[in-house]
């Protein structure tokens, strides 16, 4: 099916309002730049046209490019190697043209009442990529936001794993620590020995 540059416009409006779509698509494009897709020829000219779709397991989108601008399939196989699927379409898209001689750029000429202006039809390829949400998803695990500091999850569970945030081996410390100190104050008052 065409595609309409209204459309175009209104999905854009539509993922600009949520942020939960808009960071989603911030972690795709970070994992499109973990698996080195930019550096294939014209993958960075595409534009969203449709999604974010996110379902239980796959976050879809679909991004068009320029018939003469075809992104290099070879990079396809970089998304491949990360679990996604990576589909691509020749499609049209559907564009009214720039009106520079009201006779000849409008539907009707000059002297039609709704001055329409003709419509072009551009070839184009969409490229459809689902990509599994554990991607999408670790944005939103991996960091934990506490009074303005950034903590890592991954620190945190580490710390546990090795036993090094335990609260026992931290609590011992502190009895002997005590302890210690009340011998030292003991000590001071302790009746001296006779020799």
């Amino acid at each position: 099916m065409p595609k309409k540059v209204n459309d175009i416009m209104a999905l854009l409006k539509r993922v600009g309002g949520q942020s939960t779509s808009l960071d989603m698509l911030m972690e795709m494009e970070k994992t499109f730049d973990n698996a080195n897709l930019y550096a294939y020829k014209n993958w960075m000219s595409g534009e969203l046209v449709e999604g974010p779709t996110i379902d239980r397991y796959w976050f879809t989108t679909m991004w068009m490019y320029p018939h003469k601008l075809m992104p290099d399939p070879a990079g396809s196989l970089r998304l491949i190697k990360y679990g996604c699927k990576v589909s691509f379409a020749q499609d049209t898209l559907l564009e009214p043209k720039k009106v520079k001689d009201p006779e000849k750029d409008l539907k009707g000429g000059y002297s039609n009442e709704r001055k329409q202006a003709k419509i072009l039809e551009k070839p184009v390829w969409l490229v459809q990529i689902e990509m599994p949400r554990k991607f999408v998803d670790e944005a939103h695990d991996a960091l934990l936001q506490i009074e303005d500091d950034e903590i890592d999850v991954e620190d945190i569970t580490a710390a546990y794993d090795e036993d090094l945030g335990g609260e026992e081996d931290s609590k011992e410390q502190d009895v002997s620590a005590e302890n210690d100190a009340r011998e030292a104050e003991f000590d001071e008052f302790a009746p001296e020995e006779e020799v």
